[in-house]
């Protein structure tokens, strides 16, 4: 997806003082639109883009995976 549920996770946490970053793993096609998404939220700062397909690729490292509609 663009990330949508990833702005909600994150403006969760940042308003509980923490800071965190985060990763959208996604395919090519889907990453366009959630660069633009992200940027009309503000959180182009805080979270990555990375390319690829969750069943072929590697996934990115990271400390919390949250998988959102992947089948």
């Amino acid at each position: 997806g663009n990330g949508q549920l990833l702005v909600k996770i994150l403006k969760s946490v940042h308003k509980k003082g923490k800071v965190i970053k985060g990763v959208l793993f996604e395919k090519p096609e889907i990453i366009q639109n959630a660069s633009s998404y992200l940027s009309l939220k503000g959180l182009t700062e805080k979270i990555s883009l990375v390319e690829g397909d969750f069943f072929t690729d590697e996934l990115p490292e990271g400390d919390v995976y949250i998988l959102c509609r992947v089948l």
